[in-house]
């Protein structure tokens, strides 16, 4: 008996907080409730994300950046060198600085042989180019990023293009210049 009045208790008090219709305290539906609480969660977050400004540690610096172009062929190369000046992510528009060194080496690929040991072989047309790159940006405590916004990151696949060609490449290594 006390086990039976026990849970007519708690279902009277049940009932109070959802009526028959699912409203929680004859007020809300639960259903409504969920998805605001889901809404305004989201909202926080996002907020909480976008909203933490980087201290800038230094503006209007001299960025010097390297990328690494693989296996492109010597007419691209030749474009690169035609061309050092306003190199421009296509996408964007936006200016990725000045090219202001290239080195280049043979493309190098590893093979299988015959016997089922890997070779190293260079491949015959194709070339890796190191080109350094400066732009003005700015330095942030994490990051570093052009004037025109663009964020460079180490390990970060660029597109770069000037008026002759257009490569893609990973970006190796990103510093502010000390003059």
């Amino acid at each position: 008996m006390l086990a039976s009045g026990f849970a007519g208790g708690m279902e009277e008090k049940m009932k109070k907080i959802l009526d028959t219709k699912g409203k929680l305290f004859g007020v809300i539906n639960i259903i409504d409730l969920a998805v605001v609480i889901v809404i305004v969660i989201l909202a926080l977050s996002a907020f909480v994300k976008f909203d933490q400004n980087e201290k800038i540690t230094s503006s209007d610096k001299e960025i010097e950046y390297v990328v690494e172009v693989k296996n492109i062929r010597q007419p691209s190369v030749d474009a690169f060198k035609k061309n050092y000046e306003d190199i421009i992510e296509p996408d964007t528009k936006k200016g990725m600085g000045d090219i202001i060194d290239l080195q280049m080496s043979k493309s190098k690929e590893t093979i299988i042989t015959a016997d089922g040991h890997y070779k190293e072989v260079e491949l015959e047309d194709e070339f890796d180019v190191l080109l350094t790159l400066r732009v003005k940006g700015t330095e942030t405590e994490d990051n570093y990023y052009t004037l025109n916004g663009k964020k460079l990151i180490v390990g970060d696949t660029v597109t770069l293009n000037n008026e002759y060609v257009t490569s893609y490449g990973v970006v190796k290594s990103v510093e502010v210049v000390t003059e």
